[in-house]
């Protein structure tokens, strides 16, 4: 692939000094990728994800149910079995 081809793709206009060194680096890259190309990956399934994951979180699980009324014991203020707060607006 010609970098004047890649410069359009990306909408990039490069000064010929940096054209040199990109191209270098694209050529290393490419020749780096070839490698894969050997790989047998018949049969092999696709992955999601590069590792094992397993949840490591607990279960959610509601151990005690507290009823309203030893709630309420710890409110400063409750009135009708809520919560008395003051209010936010005026």
């Amino acid at each position: 692939m010609e970098i004047r081809e890649l410069e359009k793709m990306v909408k990039l206009d490069l000064p010929e000094c940096e054209r040199a060194e990109i191209m270098k680096i694209l050529e290393f890259l490419v020749a780096d990728f070839k490698g894969f190309e050997q790989v047998l990956a018949d049969g092999a399934e696709p992955l999601i994800y590069g590792v094992e994951r397993n949840n490591v979180f607990r279960e959610d699980v509601a151990l005690k149910k507290a009823s309203r009324a030893e709630l309420l014991e710890n409110a400063p203020e409750q009135e009708c079995g809520y919560f008395a707060l003051p209010m936010a607006l005026e």
